[in-house]
């Protein structure tokens, strides 16, 4: 995102000069000159102009870069394609209303372009007024009016004449600044509550189970059962629906981690041989003296198969040649009575009832063990129990009938010899994360050895997810609510009369966004963590001075024998290699260590024992922004080093004040060239996606061989980390903050960096990225309060100037100035307390006052949804219509009116009471019982409501005997729920497989009759109609369509079901894998298939909807046959 500056070269070689070589590198820039400033700015304006002229020529040649939402994600998610046109695609940038965005994208990308947008609001009106103020005064105050330097517009250019009554005009703008930011940060906070309450009380949000569900960890033995929990938390208005206990799969996770890996090396293994037995036999071909034209008949049949497809940039299905094609150039569609779908086995499903219900308590079987600290048991190495463990006994996964040492009949030995097979070697230690040698181990057959290894951890994934009992409790639970309000109470009431016990509690947590890892951490644990997480990532802030030094000394080989002896064999280096490693490798070092930043950042949070992926980008944009702050703006502004500046810190903070005060106006001059390479270059490189693309045509060829990978490439479109992608537009803001009375020239600055990154990121988030977790806009809030640290630091800079400006007699001329920006500071410390006081409990958790409301749209919802599909198409949203934050601004504003005029009643009631006694004795007139009050019984009365379509509460969850009955009917049919339903029936046996099954069918037919009816076609009958030319679609239909991929396309019922499957532990809703070959002419994978089959019923392969092309390159036209539509829903 930002490029740290490169170091400047030192003078020494010590340790301590290591950690301060880039110390005071922007004081060098103090007489930077306008030709230089210029300069600079004429070459980031070229490279903005030729990125974004390119954009323009290769945004609708290559789809599926710059607009993949328009197609490649499921059908909620998709947005109308851009116009045509070199500037029309900025049309509907600057059209879509916020409301939209909100619901394709969700509330982390609405929030971070309006965090853009603020900081546009802060800084536009601010340059208006500062810059005809305060450039003037600093321009003509009698300073250096000869010098040609840009320095003569910032502050320090005020001579001491004029210092005693010019810098008033600094001051009080200093406090316009200050008063005008803290205004917006108001209004921004108290808009986000609204958008944010306005977004979790909607009906499409209350019906997932992440709205209604709290993690709580920390849970005492005592506690860990689900009577005692029940018992616990029944007190919650609507009381409890669902409580999963958590185990510890760790060591089942291990296995599903190597069965992947495996599985994944299979693949590329026998597609490798596939393509091998390809080219020998037009090898032989050619040999034989076959003709030009035989040779290419050949390449033709050879590429023909059932996967004869592949996927275009223009994100359109390209036809192969023996393809059978319709008029448009595109196959058809398979069907649901297709044979070409691959059937799974209702037997091979990897989670069944006793794997769903996985939280027997401890009551049932008080002997259980609970998992204790992962870490304690590491260290406590000598107190382990001296017997050996007695090694669990699975069955055989192999078949005994099958040799592959005596594979004689194998079909590839017609093209090949064995010894042209690949072959790979074992690692020496029996570990699971010891890699294999090069040279050392014993050889084996690769292909042989995988298959025997898939199959064996197949069938004791399995097992093993069939006995969860032999697992351990792990000291955390999931438990649902039927009311949303509950849910939130919870997590704001004390459960537990000691300390640290049953805390943290988490609301509003997605499934898929659980750190399964760090769900059995102690209290005493994580404080042990935290600190050695902050002790790393101090040093890591301090330490990353080093690399960038070493990158500056190699900048300068002319010097570096002697600042760094053992590196003088560089000087004697050809000069064209010098001239490569002193241009090429100093960027190039500083660019991957701060690549690493945000990935070594996101390692240690994780490890400091966070429970959700949204606490752990929360907590890497607080580390990664002061890494940002400290070591682009205070390292490159400060003389002296870091190490210093802290020591001075701690001893003479005022002197700290001084110091800052004399250097930032120097330092002011490098980060205009700093913020014009951000604004101009970076934001073009953003626009045009350098990094997809080089992906897509670079390492894609390079690294994707199989169906799977390219199937991957294709359909995985680009995501945000939220934790990386707030902070250094943050320390943008905040160095413009800084230096907007210093040097109010970066305002121009400013503007144009947030105006770009707006336009830019609008674009990204509406048509090229993709948000599959989000985490409510928590980072937003926190990105606001680090804008205070620019006000900070401003006021310590501006008091320590006006302290030390002297008039031309040398006495001090502003020591009134520097009193008034001190109070100033105090004040500013004391509203940011009282706002954090003010807003903290409203920025996480939804008042009490909500429900009423909600429950009323819940009706309407629930009532809408019951005609959903009576229509043809939902209408998109009223683009002219208010925006959402407007609305909701207007409906406080109403309730504000109601009770104002509440207020006036109520005064003139009391004034009538007080003139006429007997006039408070008629009920009537008592303004307490107004009708449109809402009743203090409202939730008792609605006692029996849930959320959208639910069924009625229960008293009491374990009381009913619910959750056993709901562990049987999910453990028998919640797998066929995870399978497209785009296949023949399955034959299945019982009640319950039936009715999940037909249920799903239900679901996925309604969505297909409305996507038939969306597109003017009818609703067929019968699914075998071939051949008709409107049913053609592009590849996103092919991928997505006929998929029940969003929570209203499902009835109560079935999302109930898929809520307790879907807070399984990972492990237990990890799915066999199907080995996906593609198919070929000769009829490769075809015997390999029967071989696998052959070698044991445990493993799972599959060539249907692969081939290869011409070139012999795979090629696919579905998705794999062990895609799960659960994985398209948002829970």
């Amino acid at each position: 995102m930002s490029t740290v500056p490169s170091a400047t070269a030192t003078s020494g070689a010590s340790f301590g000069d290591l950690l301060n070589g880039n110390s005071g590198a922007a004081l060098q820039a103090e007489n930077i000159t306008w030709g230089a400033l210029i300069g600079a700015i004429g070459i980031s304006f070229a490279s903005f102009g030729a990125q974004t002229f390119a954009f323009v020529l290769l945004r609708w040649r290559l789809s599926r870069i710059y607009r993949p939402r328009t197609y490649l994600v499921p059908e909620r998610e998709r947005v109308a394609p851009p116009p045509h046109g070199a500037i029309a695609w900025l049309k509907p940038i600057f059209a879509t209303p916020s409301l939209q965005f909100i619901q394709k994208s969700g509330l982390d990308a609405y929030f971070f372009l309006r965090y853009l947008r603020m900081l546009l609001k802060i800084f536009v009106p601010l340059a208006l007024l500062l810059l005809p103020i305060l450039l003037p005064i600093n321009r003509f105050s009698g300073g250096d009016t000869e010098s040609k330097g840009i320095s003569i517009l910032s502050i320090s250019n005020v001579a001491p004449e004029h210092t005693g009554h010019r810098l008033w005009a600094h001051l009080f703008l200093a406090i316009t600044v200050v008063i005008y930011v803290c205004y917006v940060i108001f209004k921004e906070l108290r808009g986000y509550i609204r958008v944010r309450q306005a977004y979790l009380t909607s009906p499409q949000h209350r019906i997932r189970a992440s709205a209604t569900t709290v993690l709580v960890t920390g849970i005492p033995k005592k506690w860990l059962t689900t009577e005692a929990l029940d018992g616990l938390y029944d007190v919650f208005p609507g009381g409890i629906r669902n409580i999963w206990i958590n185990r510890n799969f760790d060591e089942l996770a291990d296995k599903i981690s190597l069965r992947d890996k495996f599985a994944k090396s299979l693949e590329d293994a026998e597609t490798n041989l596939i393509k091998l037995c390809r080219t020998k036999y037009l090898k032989k071909i050619k040999k034989e003296g076959a003709s030009k034209e035989k040779l290419e008949e050949a390449r033709e049949l050879t590429s023909m198969g059932n996967g004869n497809v592949k996927v275009g940039m223009d994100g359109k299905l390209k036809e192969k040649q023996g393809a059978e094609a319709t008029t448009d150039g595109r196959p058809p569609v398979p069907t649901k009575d297709s044979d070409e779908v691959p059937l799974r086995d209702s037997s091979e499903t990897a989670v069944d009832s006793s794997a769903i219900d996985n939280s027997p308590d401890l009551k049932a079987n008080p002997e259980q063990k609970v998992s204790g600290s992962k870490w304690a048991e590491k260290l406590q190495f000598w107190n382990k129990d001296k017997k050996e463990e007695v090694k669990e006994v699975y069955p055989e996964a192999l078949s005994p009938d099958f040799d592959d040492d005596k594979d004689e009949d194998a079909l590839w030995r017609t093209y090949i010899a064995a010894k042209d097979r690949e072959t790979m070697r074992l690692p020496i230690v029996a570990q699971t994360w010891f890699p294999s040698l090069p040279l050392v181990g014993k050889q084996v057959d690769r292909i042989y050895y995988l298959r025997r290894e898939v199959a064996r951890l197949n069938l004791e994934i399995q097992a093993d997810q069939n006995n969860v009992e032999k697992y351990p409790f792990m000291n955390s639970a999931f438990i649902q609510f039927n009311h949303q309000v509950a849910a939130h109470m919870a997590c704001q009431a004390v459960s537990h009369h000691v300390p640290n016990h049953m805390s943290p509690r988490t609301v509003e947590i997605s499934p898929n966004d659980v750190l399964w890892d760090n769900m059995s951490i102690k209290w005493w644990e994580r404080y042990i963590r935290f600190s050695i997480v902050v002790a790393i990532s101090v040093g890591l802030v301090i330490f990353y001075a080093i690399p960038v030094t070493f990158s500056s000394l190699l900048a300068k080989i002319s010097v570096i024998s002697t600042q760094v002896p053992w590196l003088g064999f560089l000087t004697t280096w050809p000069t064209a290699a010098k001239s490569i490693v002193s241009g090429v490798l100093p960027p190039a070092i500083v660019q991957i260590v701060l690549v690493l930043v945000p990935i070594i950042y996101r390692f240690l949070v994780k490890l400091q024992g966070v429970s959700t992926g949204s606490a752990r980008e929360t907590g890497v944009q607080g580390w990664y922004f002061v890494f940002l702050f400290i070591q682009i703006f205070l390292v490159v502004s400060i003389s002296g080093g870091l190490l210093s500046f802290f020591s001075k810190a701690a001893s003479d903070p005022l002197g700290v004040a001084s110091n800052l005060a004399q250097t930032m106006p120097k330092a002011a001059n490098y980060f205009f060239s700093y913020l014009t390479i951000q604004g101009l270059s970076n934001s073009a490189s953003a626009l045009l996606q350098v990094g997809t693309l080089f992906g897509w045509f670079v390492l894609g060829p390079l690294l994707d061989s199989t169906p799977r990978a390219k199937w991957r490439r294709q359909t995985t479109l680009p995501e945000v980390k939220w934790g990386s992608f707030f902070p250094p537009f943050t320390n943008f803001a905040v160095i413009g903050i800084i230096y907007s009375v210093i040097a109010p020239l970066i305002m121009f600055f400013m503007i144009i960096i947030f105006g770009l990154y707006w336009i830019v990121y609008r674009y990204n988030v509406l048509y090229v990225y993709r948000f599959r977790e989000d985490t409510g806009g928590v980072l937003f809030p926190q990105a606001v309060n680090q804008l205070f640290t620019g006000l900070y630091v401003m006021e310590v800079c501006l008091a320590g100037f006006f302290f030390l400006a002297r008039d031309e007699n040398q006495n001090a001329s502003c020591v009134p100035q520097g009193i008034i920006i001190i109070i100033v500071g105090v004040f500013t410390v004391i509203y940011h307390f009282m706002l954090n006081q003010t807003f903290a409990p409203l920025l996480r958790y939804l008042p009490i006052t909500l429900e009423d409301d909600a429950v009323i749209r819940d009706e309407e919802f629930a009532r809408a949804q019951a005609s959903k599909f009576d229509s043809a198409a939902q209408e998109d949203e009223d683009s002219s219509a208010p925006g959402v934050e407007h609305q909701l601004e207007d409906r406080e504003r109403a309730e504000t009116a109601q009770e104002e005029a509440a207020t006036r009643k109520e005064a003139e009631d009391i004034a009538r009471r007080r003139s006429h006694p007997g006039f408070a004795s008629n009920p009537s007139h008592d303004s307490y019982h107004s009708p449109q009050s809402p009743s203090r019984d409202s939730w008792h009365r609605n006692a029996g409501h849930n959320t959208p379509d639910q069924p009625p509460a229960q008293s009491s969850w374990i009381k009913s005997d619910r959750w056993r009955q709901a562990a049987k009917d999910t453990g028998a049919g919640v797998l066929k729920l995870t399978e497209p339903v785009v296949k023949p029936a399955l034959k299945v046996t019982g009640m319950a497989e039936d009715l999940v099954e037909q249920t799903m069918r239900d679901a996925n037919r309604r969505v297909e009759a409305r996507l038939a009816e969306a597109n003017g076609l009818q609703a067929a009958v019968s699914r075998g109609a071939d051949n008709d030319i409107e049913a053609q679609k592009t590849v996103a239909d092919v991928l997505f369509a006929g998929y029940a991929d969003e929570l209203e396309d499902l009835t109560p019922d079935e999302r109930d079901l898929l809520v307790r499957y879907a807070f399984q532990h990972s492990a237990l809703r990890a799915r066999k894998p199907v080995i996906w070959l593609p198919k070929d002419a000769l009829g490769i994978s075809d015997d390999e298939i029967r071989r696998g089959k052959a070698v044991s019923k445990h493993l799972e392969m599959s060539n249907e909807g692969t081939g290869l092309d011409r070139k012999g390159r795979a090629t696919f036209d579905k998705s794999p046959p062990d895609f799960s539509n659960v994985d398209l829903i948002a829970l």
